[in-house]
């Protein structure tokens, strides 16, 4: 952060079990790491994730009951440790 980091919004350092689900791939528990106004950054099993541009659905695990519909959020990007998502 010593001044090159240029993001326009800020991370904050986040714990809490996440749900991240795709027609394709099915229901995933995942792990936060950080979040932004823009955005969360997921740990878990990477293993067939959907692609970047794909359209997911999140939910905090808890939080909302099982009927309610979770907040759709876009791939970014991929990495070795985890998953960048977006609000959309």
């Amino acid at each position: 952060m010593f001044g090159s980091d240029k993001r326009r919004h800020p991370r904050k350092k986040m714990d809490f079990k996440v749900f991240v689900y795709h027609p394709q791939v099915g229901r995933r528990s995942m792990k936060t790491r950080d979040m932004s106004d823009s955005g969360v950054y997921v740990q878990g099993q990477l293993s067939n994730l959907p692609r970047e541009g794909s359209v997911v659905e999140v939910k905090v695990d808890g939080m909302l009951g099982d009927g309610t519909p979770g907040v759709p959020m876009k791939v970014v990007r991929g990495d070795s440790e985890g998953v960048a998502l977006r609000f959309v």
